[in-house]
């Protein structure tokens, strides 16, 4: 994977290499793969070659057992880390017990429900 695109696979464009058309990829994947994407509106990952600009749906794509990224982070990667974990502790106590009181609370709900 060389990136992850934020646009997603119903608007990315592209051309057919076979018709020379431009479509979308989730159009591209119908029209020549006979896969009907589930979800379009999710992104494209890039893969090598980076030269030849390969999409893939991100629905279609697995991640393998024991493979990691051994590329550096980005600087907003970075920061989005350390603004997420350089919070006091009280609040993150309190991010923690809201998040188990909703977990709590969801399963009380199912727990209850009439089959």
């Amino acid at each position: 994977v060389v990136a992850l695109k934020e646009e997603p696979a119903n608007k990315h464009q592209m051309t057919d290499n076979k018709s020379g058309k431009k479509m979308s990829i989730a159009d591209y994947f119908k029209t020549n793969k006979e896969i009907t994407l589930q979800f379009p509106q999710l992104p494209c990952v890039q893969v090598e070659p980076k030269n030849r600009d390969i999409f893939l749906p991100v629905e279609l794509c697995t991640i393998v057992e024991g493979q990691r990224c051994i590329r550096s982070l980005s600087e907003k990667q970075i920061a989005d880390i350390i603004r997420t974990s350089a919070k006091r502790p009280d609040i993150k106590k309190r991010n923690i017990d809201s998040a188990a009181k909703k977990l709590i609370d969801s399963s009380y709900e199912l727990a209850n429900v009439s089959i």
